[in-house]
């Protein structure tokens, strides 16, 4: 996924974090983060559901549901 302005990946403390702000639909999907070190490597998923964006004032709100997977 080429990353947007919206979109920021953080880690810190050994928690990786990523957030999207502005949702859109085409965000739907699932998510992988891959992490690897001289150790090994592994893998954890989350499936986001965007079923639809209310319009609350001036603010954008996703409405969904996200499914972690480890």
């Amino acid at each position: 996924m080429a990353i947007e302005s919206r979109i920021q990946q953080t880690y810190d403390d050994d928690v990786a974090t990523l957030v999207i702000k502005k949702v859109k639909l085409d965000d739907d999907g699932e998510y992988i983060c891959r992490a690897k070190n001289d150790e090994g490597s592994d893998t954890s998923s989350a499936q986001l559901t965007v079923k639809g964006i209310s319009l609350k004032g001036n603010r954008n709100f996703a409405i969904g549901t996200l499914a972690v997977g480890f």
